[in-house]
């Protein structure tokens, strides 16, 4: 997808130390990583800290949760008061993602849902 130059910004949302470690050797010279997903309490990662150093990364942590904020948008999901069908243009299964990502790239569509046990 970058001929090997990175991609300029890696959102990690696995969850998972191994993916925590991939998303930085994902990211191009002066990307950005945002760990989007959290990990237990204690839980240790390992990686080259040269690629971060040097290559002048940018990590950040962020936590996307508050309950109140959660339940207020369950609430307008639920009444119907905010309708995400048209943000939605279709599903695809898991092995197409790459593809789903370059048509969403090339502006064909502006998201598609991820459904991994979909027929291909």
């Amino acid at each position: 997808l970058t001929e090997g130059r990175g991609a300029d910004v890696v959102i990690e949302s696995a969850g998972a130390s191994e993916t925590w470690s991939q998303a930085l050797l994902m990211v191009r010279k002066g990307g950005i990583v945002v760990q989007y997903s959290g990990l237990p309490g204690g839980t240790q990662v390992s990686f080259d800290a040269t690629h971060l150093h040097y290559g002048g990364v940018t990590m950040k942590g962020i936590f996307h949760l508050i309950p109140r904020t959660v339940e207020m948008a369950v609430q307008a999901l639920a009444s119907g008061k905010v309708n995400v069908a048209p943000l939605l243009e279709g599903s695809i299964p898991l092995e197409q993602v790459e593809d789903g990502l370059l048509r969403m790239a090339r502006s064909e569509v502006i998201k598609l849902a991820v459904e991994p046990g979909l027929a291909g």
